[in-house]
């Protein structure tokens, strides 16, 4: 996570959120005994591999991933990050009852709130992003999507305009309007229970057929945790402005 401070606070301030969604690098190798590097805890994105892995960031794009960069991403996923069990049989339960009984679900992810001081052209209308999800649908022959934001408007909007064929995972969000809304930031909502939210989407995006997204890291990461499919098949919003 980005911004680490927000999620490791109060009853989780010396909490390693690693440990809750992931298995130990080591035990992916399959050594039993730690011997360094092989340690992982979840730190402030800038401290680690931000160079290597991401690019454009503070543009009016924010955070946007060359394919070749994007690549490498998902190399280093396969090699040493495993989800725990218990967080892929929740992921599992809930595709099984709420996404299976489609053909072929997409995932949209929407990054909004504070994003304006990073992503200018993550920002449209409600209209705009329905009427580019039923466009991404219809041309590429989804019946439903996944829909993750950190917007309560987009949300509430898109799931009374699309009903049963918009999903959404019962996060919570924020209904405190500093930072403009970002639930991230909001210090009143448990630090464990916003960084299980974020997994918990993650992953139910990274089991979709494709995906449309604004740009964010939480767009990255769910490419480099998806099926290759989903990473080929990925598409932004905004991406005919881009000249």
């Amino acid at each position: 996570w980005t911004d680490l401070p927000n999620y490791t606070y109060g009853k989780d301030k010396k909490r390693n959120l690693w440990d809750d969604f992931f298995l130990q690098p080591y035990e992916v190798m399959g050594y039993k005994n730690v011997t360094g590097k092989e340690y992982a805890e979840v730190e402030e994105e800038h401290k680690y591999m931000k160079e290597d892995l991401s690019e454009g960031f503070g543009t009016k794009k924010g955070i946007e991933i060359s394919e070749e960069k994007m690549e490498l991403g998902r190399n280093l996923v396969q090699q040493y990050i495993r989800v725990k069990p218990n967080i892929q049989a929740e992921v599992a339960e809930f595709y099984a009852k709420h996404l299976s009984g489609f053909k072929s679900p997409a995932a949209v992810h929407i990054r909004l709130t504070d994003k304006i001081t990073q992503s200018e052209e993550n920002f449209e209308s409600k209209a705009d992003f329905r009427k580019k999800i039923e466009e991404f649908m219809a041309s590429n022959g989804h019946d439903a999507f996944f829909l993750a934001t950190d917007s309560a408007k987009v949300k509430s909007y898109l799931k009374k305009y699309f009903g049963e064929k918009c999903v959404v995972y019962p996060s919570t969000l924020s209904t405190n309007n500093s930072h403009h809304g970002a639930v991230h930031k909001d210090l009143s909502i448990r630090g464990f229970k916003k960084a299980k939210d974020i997994v918990m989407e993650t992953l139910i995006m990274a089991s979709c057929d494709a995906f449309i997204s604004t740009f964010s890291s939480v767009s990255n990461g769910v490419r480099r945790l998806g099926q290759s499919k989903l990473a080929k098949d990925h598409h932004y919003f905004l991406h005919e402005h881009d000249a």
